[in-house]
């Protein structure tokens, strides 16, 4: 359950009818020792968490690491994203084509091939967001 699977991620939970949290479990990463004692007595089950409860953190982790690689080469941080976004840097997302975000009594907004509401670009892929901005000429 990523972004709290992350050994160096404090997971918050929920207990409200209907709301899922990560729980602080990985399929990826071994659990610390200092867990063992606490979690070992744990039977829970794993559960994918999606939507907006993943995409923010993870989004948000991709372009601090991409804002991290630049500064090592001495550039300036990406900075606020969305004229880098819609100038072209969109063209290193992979736009998602399926799939819609219902609520509030109505179908929601559907994806579509390039930008739509539910998806905007689609998915950075952090080694192309990485490429396309650290190789990028700065005034």
């Amino acid at each position: 359950m990523f972004p709290t699977s992350c050994l160096y991620v404090t997971a918050v939970g929920d207990a409200r009818n209907g709301y899922v949290c990560g729980g602080g479990f990985s399929r990826y990463f071994p659990g610390p020792k200092y867990q063992d004692l606490i979690v070992s007595k744990y039977n829970g089950t794993l559960v994918p968490l999606d939507g907006t409860s993943a995409a923010t953190p993870t989004a948000a982790a991709i372009f601090s690491l991409v804002s991290d690689a630049l500064i090592a080469e001495g550039k300036p941080p990406m900075g606020f994203l969305n004229p880098w976004l819609y100038s072209g840097g969109y063209k290193v997302f992979t736009d998602v084509i399926s799939g819609s975000a219902s609520g509030c009594n109505t179908a929601g907004f559907a994806a579509q091939e390039g930008w739509d509401a539910v998806t905007g670009f689609g998915t950075p892929f952090s080694p192309k967001v990485r490429e396309a901005t650290c190789f990028r000429k700065h005034q």
